[in-house]
């Protein structure tokens, strides 16, 4: 998961505090100062600005008492102009809630009355660095549990992903139609709603890294097997024995063959050795000629040792790649189904005990 970005903004006077509050919050959040590489040189400033204000989740501006302006015939200390204007800027772009003000509470500059509603944070400037951010030990704190409270900024995240603004589309396509008044199209809001309610189940599902693959079950097996990069291992059981004729599983393999980074091996699941027939001798071989190395277990002689209670036969047909994707195929034929979990540490555990476990009592294809 991405963790939160947070953009420290003060004045030239203020840096020392920024980078002691930035020494602060270390292991919390991803900071980013002004000063650090943040703008590019050569470039708008403004422009710079305004893109950063949509990449970051959080905001602290470091506000000091660093100009005097004159108001209603009395002389008043300000924070600078351009930090003020950073101040709204942030507030504009990721909300009051995301933005911090921190000042030197012996020294508190005169702050607009727009600004209220933003949360207020103080600390005591020093000279030494190590009490400078003993100062500011309180401030970072709040500023870690809010973090913690509000996360990642989604509305950033559907500014710049791609596929967010694809969900944002599917919101507002979906809400134009539903808000119409239209007795006729009742049952299709109906149907709409149901749709959102399912893909509102699966968006759970996904920030699990739980994948139920209905179509395109050939192409994302494809995809996968071509980003592994060290093992690719799987299993192939009756059921599955058409698939290796067709051009999905045809195309499989050649990917299998293709990528060179990780090693490929497959165990054909039999119930017993009189299956080994000569059609699936030729089977087994075209693995063979895609650089898959091909492992055949006989269940009837598996089954009689004590570790075939409970095991990787139960499991039908399924695949691990890198010791941390895990694809079993639940339905075969035309409408092939498979559920995929991503880095779940158990699963992962479990099914690299199946592999062990069949490689053990596997017996190499020889021709």
């Amino acid at each position: 998961m991405t963790a939160p970005k947070l953009f420290i903004g003060s004045s030239s006077e203020g840096l020392e505090v920024a980078r002691a509050l930035q020494a602060e919050l270390g292991g919390i959040v991803e900071t980013g100062i002004w000063s650090q590489g943040v703008f590019e040189p050569g470039q708008n400033y403004l422009e710079d600005l305004f893109k950063f204000s949509t990449t970051y989740d959080f905001a602290v501006m470091v506000l000091r008492a660093d100009d005097w302006e004159r108001s209603r015939e009395k002389e008043q200390i300000v924070p600078r102009d351009n930090v003020l204007f950073e101040v709204g800027l942030f507030m504009g772009s990721i909300g009051r809630r995301r933005t911090f003000l921190l000042y030197d509470m012996s020294s508190m500059p005169k702050l607009p009355s727009d600004l209220a509603g933003i949360t207020t944070l103080t600390f005591e400037e020093r000279d030494e660095t190590s009490a400078l951010r003993a100062s500011l030990g309180p401030a970072a704190q709040s500023i870690g549990d809010k973090v913690k409270e509000l996360g990642c900024n989604t509305k950033n995240w559907i500014n710049l992903n791609p596929l967010g603004e694809s969900v944002a589309k599917i919101a507002q396509h979906s809400h134009d139609f539903i808000v119409t008044e239209e007795r006729v199209l009742r049952a299709f809001k109906r149907h709409i709603e149901k749709e959102l309610d399912e893909w509102e189940d699966e968006a759970i599902r996904w920030s699990e890294g739980v994948f139920l693959i209905q179509n395109k079950y050939s192409t994302l097996l494809r995809e996968v097997y071509s980003y592994a990069r060290s093992e690719i291992f799987s299993t192939s059981v009756a059921g599955y024995s058409d698939y290796w004729s067709e051009d999905n599983g045809k195309g499989i393999l050649n990917v299998q063959r293709e990528n060179k980074t990780a090693s490929s091996t497959r165990v054909f699941i039999l119930d017993s050795r009189s299956d080994l027939d000569q059609e699936t001798k030729q089977l087994l071989k075209l693995h063979q000629d895609h650089g898959v190395k091909v492992l055949v277990l006989f269940l009837d002689e598996y089954e009689q040792h004590e570790e075939a209670a409970v095991g990787p036969q139960d499991v039908a047909d399924w695949t691990i790649v890198d010791e941390k994707v895990v694809g079993v195929t639940m339905q075969f034929g035309k409408e092939m189904q498979a559920n995929w979990t991503v880095d779940d540490p158990k699963k992962n555990e479990r099914f690299v005990r199946y592999r062990d476990r069949l490689i053990e009592y596997s017996e190499p294809f020889l021709g």
